[in-house]
């Protein structure tokens, strides 16, 4: 199903019963198990000040998903949705291609995130901020200011040696995006 005008998620229904749960392997929330918000609706999940609920709207099958951090709605993530409606891959086909247009968010930025529940923390790495997120909500924020940093936190705290970020920021720089044009520092990036 489509949330919102930017994002995918699943919902399946559970064998022999009508009851359907929720599940999304991207999002930037954590989702560590399907959610069941047809018969559970204060279920939530969170996760270092990270929460989020998926409510009813009304009786009808429409139901809101909301993802706050640090108590915060986020409003970008304010998604609705249906259980009504059955959609098939066909009905993708458009969304997936908007996606990937020049200057949209897939396509405009370097992201990683990953949650490491036996670390008891998330990382996220956007363009070249790393953000470090205990269990406990507090954040460390690094500015990464080369490539080869940000080879390394991929390599050693994402554990994702073989994960091609050097193409990848190439490919940013040819379509015009600098993901290190906010620096502070003045100094140049080299790409070897």
């Amino acid at each position: 199903m489509q949330l919102g005008t930017i994002h995918l998620a699943i919902l399946v229904q559970i064998p022999n019963t009508k009851e359907y749960v929720y599940v999304d392997c991207g999002t930037a929330a954590p989702l560590f198990k399907p959610l069941r918000f047809e018969t559970d609706p204060d279920n939530s999940v969170s996760f270092g000040g990270i929460e989020v609920f998926i409510q009813p709207e009304d009786e009808s099958g429409n139901f809101t998903f909301h993802r706050y951090i640090d108590g915060k709605l986020i409003k970008q993530t304010l998604w609705s949705f249906t259980t009504k409606k059955t959609y098939h891959f066909k009905d993708f086909i458009t969304p997936i291609q908007e996606y990937f247009q020049p200057g949209t968010l897939f396509m405009s930025t370097l992201r990683c995130q990953m949650w490491q529940q036996e670390k008891k923390r998330s990382l996220s790495l956007v363009n070249h901020t790393l953000n470090i997120r205990d269990i406990n909500g507090k954040v460390e924020k690094h500015q990464l200011s080369s490539i080869n940093d940000i080879r390394n936190v991929i390599n050693e705290e994402f554990q994702l040696p073989y994960l091609p970020v050097e193409r990848a920021i190439i490919v940013l720089q040819e379509l015009g995006v600098d993901i290190f044009q906010d620096l502070k520092k003045d100094h140049s990036v080299n790409l070897g």
